[in-house]
Formats: structure tokens, sequence, C-alpha cells
């Protein structure tokens, strides 16, 4: 007869164990790395948006000491100081179609939407009816208000970031009320971005 000897039976306790401790760490690494991917992606929908889903984000007044509100722009961790001609100022963070490499936020209000559906925020068609800025991690060397040029710079070094104003191009309507008022709101605008700082 063939005799089994105790330790030739299968699989032993400690076999069982460590097959039961690498399931275990296997499934471990699996759900974080589904709960890290889950968590990046909420949060990438809600704070970064690419060409075709921009987001676009009301203006998020806060009252500080003296009581100026401001526009936080939570991408870049800045504010841009507001006045009372421009409360309702909106922006979308995106990459424009023309500016593929650098990231950009456009800039508009609620009141020129309003007054005129054409008058929009259209990160997909390149449209800003405030005008957009430029985002880059370094002084521009293309500085200047062509159309190839990179804008007009606004702030130096504000966070880490170089921000480069550009007016639109074309205005949004063609109604001389509406028209007014964007041309308003655009040189009121420019003087609010200068005052630009850090949360």
């Amino acid at each position: 007869m063939n005799k089994m000897k105790k330790n030739e039976l299968g699989f032993g306790v400690v076999e069982g164990i460590l097959v039961v401790i690498i399931i275990s760490i296997l499934g471990f690494v699996g759900w974080y790395v589904w709960h890290v991917k889950n968590n990046i992606t909420s949060t990438m929908t809600s704070t970064v948006s690419t060409v075709s889903s921009p987001i676009t984000n009301k203006t998020t007044v806060t009252n500080q000491p003296q009581t100026t509100k401001y526009l936080k722009i939570k991408e870049l961790g800045v504010e841009i100081p507001l006045q009372t001609g421009l409360t309702d100022l909106e922006y979308a963070y995106g990459v424009q179609p023309s500016r593929p490499l650098a990231n950009s936020l456009f800039f508009g209000s609620s009141s020129l939407d309003v007054a005129d559906s054409q008058c929009k925020i259209s990160v997909t068609n390149d449209y800003s009816p405030i005008g957009y800025v430029l985002i880059l991690k370094a002084k521009s060397t293309n500085a200047g208000t062509g159309d190839s040029q990179d804008g007009t710079l606004v702030a130096n070094n504000v966070n880490g970031y170089y921000l480069y104003y550009k007016e639109p191009q074309v205005l949004c309507s063609n109604s001389s009320s509406i028209h007014s008022l964007e041309q308003k709101q655009i040189m009121i605008f420019q003087t609010e971005l200068k005052g630009t700082k850090i949360l």
C-alpha cells in the first residue's frame, strides 16, 4: 500500500494562509486604484475642462475685510477684484483650439449672456465676450496685442503663473446697446485683472 506522509497532503495550513494573504493584497490594491481613479475623475470634471467639455464657473464672490468682492479662480489659486459695474463675471477654464499647448481662462458675464445668446462663452469656438487670459508658467517672448501674439501681461508671476490678457477680436452682438455694455465691461475687466492676487 502506498502511504502518504503528513506533509504531502495537498495544501497545508501555511500555503493556505499565503494564498489568502496574496488574494487580500491584490484585492486591496485593486480597490485602492479604483478608488483613486474615481476621486481623480470626479475632481477633474469639477475643476478642469477640455476643449470638448468646458467648465463655466459662475462668479464666486467673497467679501474681504475692506468689502471688496473677488472672483476666485480655483484652478490657479488666484482671485480677481470685482468692481460695481462687473459683479456678474463668469469664466471657463480650458484649452483654446488655436493654442492647444496652453490653458486659458475665457471671460464673459451673465448680463451679456442674457442680453444676447451670441454673447455666451465658448471654449470650443475659441470665443470669449470679455476677452481671454492665456496662462503661462514662464514669461512670454511673444507678448503683444496682434493676432499671433500672446496678449498683454496683466499678472506677473502670481502663484507661479504669468497671465496675458487679450481682448475679443469681434464683439458679440450687432445691437448698439449690447455693444456699449460689452465695451464697458471689457474696460472694467482690464483694470480689475491688474489686481489679481493669490487666494
